[in-house]
Order: structure tokens, then sequence, then C-alpha cells
């Protein structure tokens, strides 16, 4: 009885009886019962840390965004999922839901058919062909539209609550959590297109405006102020960070076009 008791103290890596939840020497967890059900969804859970702190932090993002980013930039970061893991796993189920359910290219469509007076129709075929291509490049990238709207969206705010003296990176970790809450919440908005389909056309309109709602509120949860203010200050930091965003999207097709030019 005695040996298996301190057989069952051994870490199974280097065999350190210095153990405890984790071994002190090699780092390992370890387990001292046999492989469940329960622990391979356990450690299917683990490989997004999905255990610790995830659905809190969901929770906690819709009913106090403003304790949960004031909490993480002041160094209470254990309750809480890891910001940018948290951009990668939803921004992954967002593009998923908005390409596999084709809601961006009905919006697309729709967006094309405000386009038909004879002006727009005399339009150059290569400007039409750059916006073909622009259209099929945001396609590809939309996954990471949540990430890429992050910094510009973060200039923003740090000029428009710039007397709350907050480091620019502390503007990066709020909004990364803000920003990537409001695409939650578009993405568990999605399959409402397959109760209503009708709605689908208008879906891609209306998803600007539940992001803009939720940024109102959590802006003034995080940042405090009056409601007003709250108010002005997603309208400018989205439209602000915005527009820095499609600069940059813009520069960039450029440069590449004109390294490709080069190249040939």
């Amino acid at each position: 009885m005695n040996t298996v008791s301190k057989n069952k103290k051994l870490c199974k890596n280097c065999g350190s009886n210095n153990v405890n939840i984790y071994c002190s020497d090699c780092g390992q967890k370890v387990y001292h019962e046999r492989f469940s059900v329960k622990h391979f969804l356990r450690d299917l859970l683990a490989v997004f840390n999905l255990e610790r702190g995830f659905l809190y932090t969901v929770k906690m993002l819709f009913v106090r965004p403003g304790q949960v980013t004031n909490d993480y930039i002041k160094g209470k970061t254990r309750s809480y999922y890891n910001p940018l893991k948290y951009l990668l796993l939803i921004g992954g189920i967002y593009a998923f839901l908005i390409l596999y359910l084709k809601i961006y290219d009905t919006g697309l469509e729709a967006m094309s058919g405000l386009h038909t007076n004879e002006a727009l129709n005399n339009v150059p075929d290569e400007t039409v062909q750059l916006q073909k291509q622009w259209l099929h490049f945001y396609r590809q990238i939309i996954n990471f539209i949540p990430l890429l709207l992050i910094p510009f969206i973060s200039i923003g705010t740090r000029l428009f609550y710039r007397s709350n003296k907050l480091y620019y990176g502390e503007h990066l970790i709020i909004n990364s959590f803000l920003i990537v809450q409001g695409f939650l919440i578009i993405t568990l908005l999605t399959p409402l297109v397959l109760i209503f389909p009708s709605i689908i056309t208008y879906f891609s309109f209306l998803t600007p405006v539940v992001f803009l709602g939720y940024l109102i509120y959590s802006l003034n949860s995080t940042h405090g102020g009056s409601p007003l203010k709250s108010v002005f200050g997603a309208i400018f930091s989205f439209l602000f960070g915005y527009l820095l965003f499609l600069l940059f999207i813009l520069f960039t097709t450029i440069l590449i076009g004109i390294i490709i030019i080069s190249l040939k």
C-alpha cells in the first residue's frame, strides 16, 4: 500500500516526487487517475483554454464590461479569458457563419442592386475590375477583420478619451475585449437568417448598428462619463478607426500592386 501511495506522488514524466497539481521540476500536469470521457472533454477545452474564464468573460462583457477591462489592465487577469485567444476564436466562428450562411455574398448583391443608375453603369472597366478584386480580397481576410480593426479604433478611443491618460497599449487591450464582444453579438444573431430567411438581405446593414450599440454601452461602462459622451465617443472612434482601416487597406493594396508590376 505504501509503495502504491508513493508511486502516485511521482511525476510520470521525470520521476520527481516534488509534485502537486504540476511537477515543480519539469512543469508537467500530474494525473493520478485514468483518462475518462470527462478528462477527454477537459483536455479538448484546454486547446483554447476554454476551461479558464471563457464563459465568465463572455457573461461579464455583457453585464459589466467596464469591470472586465479595468480589472485586466490593472493586472487581475486570471479570472478572464486571454483577449487575443478570445479574438481568434470568435473571429473564426464569425467568419465561418458569415460565409457559410452566405450573408456576406447576399450583402454584396444587395449593394450591387443599389448601383444601377446610368452614371454608375458608365464606370470604366478597370474601376469595376479593381472593385471586384477588392471585394474578393476583403472576403479572404474577413476572419481577420476584428483583429485589423482594433489598432485603428484604439487610436480613436485614445484621442477621444485622452483625459483618462491610458497608454495606447491599454486601449488595445480594452478594445480587444469590446470589439470582439461586438462581433460575438453579431455571430449570435446570424442563425436568425435560418429562421427568417428574408432578413438576410438587410443583415449586413443591421450589423454595424448592433455593433455600434454595444460599443456605446461598453465604452460608457469602461471610461465613464455621460451617456451622450459615450454616444459621441463610440461614433467618433468607430468612424475614425474604420476610415483609417480603409486607408490602410487601400495603401497596402496599392503598394502590393506596385511591387507586382515592378517584378514583371
